[in-house]
């Protein structure tokens, strides 16, 4: 009796059962991969959706948390801002007063010079 795959009734080797196993099994191998790669990618753009939404709300809760303090640090950084052009402003004004004094000193030794040789 031959080997003839259409009848249902003909024996079947060793042989032919390895090589119809080891064809199921390339398959099965096949088809796991590409269910594999499928499910990888699934898990890989969910895990980016919900970083992302994490991240959103991170920055939402931050700025929440963020936005009063950075808006009460940019008035204290205008008020020290003023501070410091008020301190330059004076250093200027003691640098005047200072040439103004020498002037004057400088001038009533002349006059006592000039009074005291009279």
């Amino acid at each position: 009796m031959e080997n003839n795959p259409n009848n249902p009734d003909a024996p079947i080797t060793a042989a032919v059962l390895t090589a119809e196993f080891g064809k199921f099994e390339k398959k099965m191998e096949h088809l796991l991969s590409e269910q594999t790669e499928a499910t990888e990618q699934l898990l890989a753009d969910q895990a980016t959706v919900i970083l992302d939404a994490v991240e959103e709300r991170m920055h939402k809760k931050l700025d929440e948390k963020f936005d009063p303090v950075i808006t009460k640090l940019d008035a204290v950084l205008k008020e020290f801002e003023d501070h410091r052009d008020e301190d330059i402003a004076g250093a200027e004004q003691l640098r005047r007063h200072e040439n103004q004094l020498v002037k004057l000193e400088a001038r009533v030794s002349t006059l006592e010079t000039a009074v005291t040789s009279v």
